[in-house]
């Protein structure tokens, strides 16, 4: 198991949320299991730990968007690493983090960053507590990365849209080719699996066997998405 991914909540402190938020909202199911607890109770609940103990990741990475941050502290694992927004950036959360996070992935796209003077700024505050950055770039169009991005980020992280309802055309996928040409000179270039596999770095989804995902909840999930996305569904 390569990486753990952790959802702190369900809750964001960005109003409204993105248009493509993939959050989870509690089942039925699962909240009559909890019904009486306390939200910051649900990880102990379900004993996290003894899951990241039996799979033994890599890396533990926790999804942050304004709520439960305790969990980070809470949880043990050899490698910690953060996923999240600028709006979460202060220097009061960077002081906090820098005795657990090793890096930060902080994410770029349309609904979170007004420009990109903005990231940077947010990027260069982590950087000043010691703690790594990259950058979650989502491809919504084949602009240039912007400058700003490329000398600061430590890493750049490319996403896709999920979820994936059919492959990408080949077009698209001669575009991703061409910007990680272009751009792994400058920095590390990585791509989720979900583009992985559609820009043929990768041969198949690898949900449940490098990755799994826990919600806040104490679910086990091998992808958020499940059946609504093409890759899941073809296996």
């Amino acid at each position: 198991m390569k990486l753990i991914t952790v959802s702190l909540s369900d809750k964001c402190i960005k109003d409204p949320p993105c248009s493509f938020c993939f959050q989870q909202k509690p089942t039925r199911e699962v909240m009559n299991r909890i019904m009486g607890r306390e939200e910051l109770d649900y990880f102990k609940h379900y004993d996290i730990e003894n899951i990241i103990d039996k799979k033994a990741p890599d890396t533990v990475c926790f999804e942050y968007s304004g709520y439960n941050l305790r969990w980070v502290e809470e949880i043990k694992a050899s490698q910690k690493t953060m996923t999240t927004m600028l709006q979460t950036i202060t220097p009061v959360l960077c002081g906090y983090l820098k005795n657990y996070i090793s890096a930060i992935a902080l994410s770029y796209d349309t609904e979170k960053v007004k420009s990109p003077s903005e990231w940077e700024e947010k990027a260069q505050m982590i950087k000043y507590f010691g703690i790594k950055v990259s950058c979650n770039y989502l491809l919504q169009d084949f602009k240039p990365i912007p400058e700003e991005i490329l000398g600061t980020a430590d890493q750049l992280n490319l996403l896709v849209m999920k979820p994936i309802l059919a492959p990408l055309p080949f077009n698209t996928v001669l575009k991703v080719r061409l910007m990680i040409e272009q751009y792994k000179s400058r920095l590390p270039v990585a791509l989720d699996n979900c583009l992985g596999v559609q820009a043929g770095y990768t041969k198949k989804c690898m949900r449940g066997i490098d990755f799994i995902h826990i919600t806040h909840h104490g679910e086990i999930e091998s992808c958020c998405f499940k059946d609504q996305c093409y890759l899941y569904t073809e296996e």
